[in-house]
This record gives C-alpha cells, sequence and structure tokens, in this order.
C-alpha cells in the first residue's frame, strides 16, 4: 500500500493531473477494499493532484457511510476529490456481501457500459412496472444502497414520488401497517387498483 501512496506522490510531482484508486476485494491484483484510507494518506502528502476511486463499489455498500467518509477525504484533500461510484464488473464484491449480481434490482437502469439508461428509456421502464407520474413507491433493499439507485433512476425518469425504506422486505412487510400489494399482478395500473 505504501507503494502507491509513493506513486500518488511521484505522479503530482511530474505534472499528472489525476490518480485514481480502485476498489477491489479478495481478488488477485491490486486488492485494496477500502479506497478512502489509501486516498485520504496521499492526500496528506500532495496538494493539487485530483484524488479519485476508479469505482466505489456504492451497491456493496451502505450508502449514507460512502457518503461521509468520502465527503470527509473531500474535505481533508481541500476539495480534489473525484468520486467514480457504480457496481462491479467482478463476482467478488457480491459475494463478499452476500449479495446476488443478478438479483440487484437497479441492473435494469443501466446500460452495459454501467450508465443510467436515458430518461426516455426509464420512464418505459418504470411505467411497465406500474410507476407512473403520481405514483407513490417505497424503494428498499437490505441496507438501502441499491435501493438508492432505482431512487436516483426514478428522479431521472420523471415518475413516481419514492421514498427509501432503508431496511429489507422482511422488515416492512413485518408491519401489517405498511402497505403491500400482493397477487398475481403486484403492480396496479391505477389508484382504484391499488386500493382494492
Amino acid at each position: 500500500m505504501r507503494d502507491v501512496v509513493r506513486a500518488a506522490v511521484t505522479a503530482e510531482e511530474l505534472g499528472f493531473a489525476w490518480y485514481t484508486v480502485g476498489e477491489h476485494h479478495f481478488g488477485e491484483r491490486d486488492v485494496i477494499p477500502s479506497p478512502v484510507v489509501i486516498l485520504a494518506a496521499i492526500a496528506e502528502r500532495t496538494s493539487s493532484i485530483r484524488l479519485a476511486t476508479g469505482t466505489t463499489l456504492v451497491a456493496n455498500r451502505d450508502p449514507v457511510l460512502v457518503a461521509e467518509d468520502y465527503a470527509l477525504l473531500d474535505l481533508l484533500s481541500d476539495g480534489r476529490l473525484e468520486l467514480i461510484a457504480g457496481g462491479s464488473f467482478f463476482p467478488e464484491p457480491y459475494a463478499v456481501f452476500g449479495q446476488e449480481p443478478d438479483s440487484a434490482p437497479w441492473a435494469g437502469n443501466l446500460t452495459e457500459d454501467g450508465f443510467f439508461l436515458p430518461p426516455e428509456r426509464l420512464r418505459l421502464r418504470y411505467r411497465e412496472l406500474g410507476v407512473d407520474d403520481g405514483t407513490e413507491v417505497a424503494v428498499y433493499c437490505g441496507s438501502g444502497v441499491t435501493a438508492c439507485h432505482d431512487l436516483l433512476a426514478l428522479e431521472l425518469a420523471g415518475v413516481g414520488s419514492a421514498a427509501l425504506y432503508p431496511g429489507s422486505w422482511s422488515a416492512w412487510s413485518a408491519d401489517p401497517r405498511r402497505p403491500a400489494v400482493r397477487g398475481e399482478r403486484p403492480w396496479p395500473h391505477d389508484q382504484e387498483e391499488a386500493r382494492a
């Protein structure tokens, strides 16, 4: 890890504009499970080079902790942070965090390159799921991480009124006062049907 820090210092001395540290878990190459720690060490030894993440795996992490950690790093580095967020192309992080890579509900919101679909395609995707203007939606997952992807996609699409439930479906459905739609058509297409 010290070599990574020294390389960043050298990069700044040579006039490079950016230095990027990727996040990898239990792999065979450049295993850095917490880039924020390495980037903080680099921030203390440099003064001008931009500090970037080579994709922070927000799909596998608690979004609040990610935001807090990187906000603190941005302060320590005097605003030099460039946060690049996304999901892993490798299966290891999903396995480490007990997640199924294909079960991420937000996967359908992304292009093959990992970028959000254009707003019109997101609107169509959510309309096919029964979400349209005026639909109230609660998104959830185990920790709120992948649900945040859906929140952002809904915002980009300009449809629905969404709220984050930062717990699991098991926790949500354990309280009979919370709304849930059940049956063969879990996504009602109008408000009357939703009340039935």
